[in-house]
């Protein structure tokens, strides 16, 4: 599952072969993992690798476990911790997106970040209000950024920028279009899909369906 609600964004498993009920006391333990911050994300599963962001003392770290051992792998400080809303952070989940070697994630400052999925080191990173004059949500900024070819789309959501697609290698902006009547960042989660023939990138925002 490496992105937001597994590899179609539809948060259906096809795996196979599952138990249909637990034993008594619930499966064995494999094992626990402790001290990777706080925070909601969900976490993103990519060759055999677990990754995920979490607030730790003044630093929000992007953490790649083991998958089969739970070790820690890597934590790379992304930006200093934010003061998030402890009842509604539910709606910046902020799960990262892996693509092969790369790291995309996003903080509730509007920061975009592209981060070396090996090792952690920043590629690159962009800023929704600076780079597209992103107006803040009441709760954060969220992004759920959507690998399509040798293109990141992205949802900035202001008036300038409402989706956007991105050079996943380096950042540069390839095009944006406007979000009419839409002046700061959304929640939606961008999907693709194919309708009469035309395909289509489709996300709610704060008036409805684009």
């Amino acid at each position: 599952w490496p992105q937001w609600r597994g590899p179609n964004r539809d948060n259906v498993s096809v795996e196979t072969s599952l138990l249909k009920e637990w034993p008594d006391g619930g499966p064995p333990l494999e094992w626990r993992v402790d001290g990777i911050g706080d925070g909601v994300a969900s976490v993103s599963i990519a060759d055999s690798r677990i990754y995920t962001v979490g607030y730790q003392d003044l630093f929000e770290y992007a953490i790649a476990l083991d998958q089969r051992t739970g070790a820690l792998i890597w934590a790379r400080p992304i930006g200093r911790a934010l003061q998030e809303s402890r009842l509604m952070r539910w709606l910046t989940q902020r799960s990262p997106t892996i693509d092969n070697d790369r790291f995309y994630v996003m903080r509730a400052d509007g920061d975009l970040v592209c981060l070396q999925a090996t090792d952690g080191n920043e590629l690159w990173r962009k800023s929704y209000p600076k780079d597209f004059g992103t107006g803040r949500p009441p709760w954060g900024y969220c992004d759920y950024p959507l690998v399509d070819g040798d293109h990141l789309i992205c949802c900035p959501g202001g008036d300038k920028a409402g989706i956007a697609a991105l050079n996943k290698f380096n950042g540069k902006v390839l095009w944006q279009t406007k979000l009419v009547g839409i002046n700061r960042g959304i929640y939606g989660a961008i999907t693709v899909a194919e309708f009469g023939g035309v395909r289509q990138y489709i996300v709610f925002d704060i008036n409805g369906i684009v």
